[in-house]
């Protein structure tokens, strides 16, 4: 048995892929003979993406996969098969402010270029007036404040105004009377506090005097 285990694996076996059992002369099993005809599966052949068909593992016509990634409208099976980084119901959609990718001429996630709104702090930018604090620094937003010198959050001036920060002081822009330290916001803008003016502000201990 163990002569003829010899011959075999001498005339009809890959030498590969074929041993015999030293202990009972026969082949192993799953071996594949050399004149079989039969070869090993490759798996799908890789994409050309320049023939103009769809082949390999691409989702569109030389596009998806290992491709480049599709445009708006083509096929795709998940978000890195399309330039929008977002796939819904098997096609690549356009880019929105509210698709939650960083996608289209954005500079942070669904933020920093219109029609988008401004960044927040901590999202990437190039220039200022990317973000809401009106401040980018090192690539980023920085956060938002009271003493920044710009005009963000809600406030009504720079700095001052809104529920966040202190009331602002005369000739300064407003939206409502508490927007000012005089306690009086006409036509949008802070009047000054003086003791006739039937509202108790500055230092007034009752309407207009003490």
């Amino acid at each position: 048995m163990r002569r003829l285990c010899v011959l075999l694996g001498a005339f009809s076996c890959a030498v590969a892929l074929t041993s015999c059992d030293s202990g009972t002369g026969e082949l192993d099993s799953g071996t594949i003979p050399a004149d079989s005809g039969r070869t090993l599966d490759a798996g799908p052949p890789e994409p050309l993406c320049d023939d103009g068909e769809r082949g390999g593992d691409e989702t569109g016509i030389d596009c998806g996969g290992s491709c480049d990634p599709c445009a708006d409208g083509e096929s795709c099976r998940e978000g890195s098969d399309c330039l929008s980084a977002v796939c819904g119901r098997g096609r690549c959609l356009v880019p929105s402010c509210m698709d939650g990718v960083r996608n289209g001429p954005e500079t942070g996630v669904d933020c920093g270029v219109e029609p988008c709104p401004l960044c927040g702090g901590g999202e990437p930018c190039t220039t200022n007036d990317q973000c809401l604090s009106g401040r980018c620094q090192g690539g980023m937003c920085t956060m938002s404040s009271c003493d920044d010198g710009r005009q963000n959050l809600d406030e009504t001036d720079v700095d001052c105004g809104g529920e966040m920060c202190a009331p602002c002081g005369a000739e300064l822009s407003c939206v409502e009377d508490r927007d000012c330290e005089s306690l009086i916001c006409a036509d949008g803008t802070c009047t000054a506090a003086a003791c006739n003016d039937s509202v108790q502000n500055q230092d007034e201990t009752s309407l207009d005097c003490g």
